[in-house]
């Protein structure tokens, strides 16, 4: 019994994701509304309320869920005799760069839309958790410049090169896009570890 009720769930946020995703592509996310989500997604307010508590809500977790996912790929292991190894950083970024490739039309429509301060602010925050909480994995543990310092920059040029991808005709590969931004944050990093 049980089994159905997760199934319904899951099948019932799908929807309203879906209906969200797709109507700010078309509208922006300021103007819509529950309603409009509502009867996208076929279902009614009552059961929108049961899962969010408001359009915010709903895009909250959009985001997060999204993103976390990140979590999940293998980070890189701690420098060994002061060396980072590049190839294994490259490794990670390859599946950080498939992930965007995987969710491109999320992050294209969460880009056209990241003049709502929400959005922006809640895809760059979550970015730079996510990047902490691995920079805190990797078993670093005398910085030179604070860790905080080096996601925030981090962050930045990772949503850039993603807003950048995701905006082409054709998306590049994952691994030309792990080898540019390797080579442009990389040095940073291993610089702002103390040697």
């Amino acid at each position: 019994m049980s089994n159905k009720i997760d199934r319904r769930v899951v099948r019932t946020r799908r929807l309203l994701r879906g209906a969200l995703l797709s109507l700010i592509r078309e509208r922006g996310f300021d103007v819509i509304t529950v309603q409009d989500i509502t009867e996208r997604a076929t279902l009614n307010r009552a059961t929108f309320y049961l899962h969010y508590a408001d359009k915010h809500d709903l895009l909250l977790q959009v985001i997060r869920e999204t993103l976390v996912e990140l979590t999940d790929l293998p980070t890189p292991p701690p420098p060994s005799d002061d060396m980072v190894d590049a190839g294994q950083v490259r490794e990670f970024f390859v599946a950080v760069f498939q992930h965007v490739i995987d969710h491109a039309e999320f992050y294209r429509v969460m880009f056209s839309a990241a003049g709502s301060g929400d959005i922006t602010t809640e895809i760059y925050g979550t970015i730079h958790k996510v990047g902490m909480w691995m920079l805190a994995r990797s078993g670093v543990r005398g910085w030179h410049i604070p860790p905080d310092v080096v996601m925030s920059g981090v962050t930045g040029a990772y949503l850039g090169m993603v807003r950048w991808m995701v905006a082409q005709p054709t998306l590049p590969d994952p691994i030309t896009m792990a080898d540019q931004f390797t080579a442009l944050v990389l040095p940073g990093i291993i610089g702002a570890i103390q040697q």
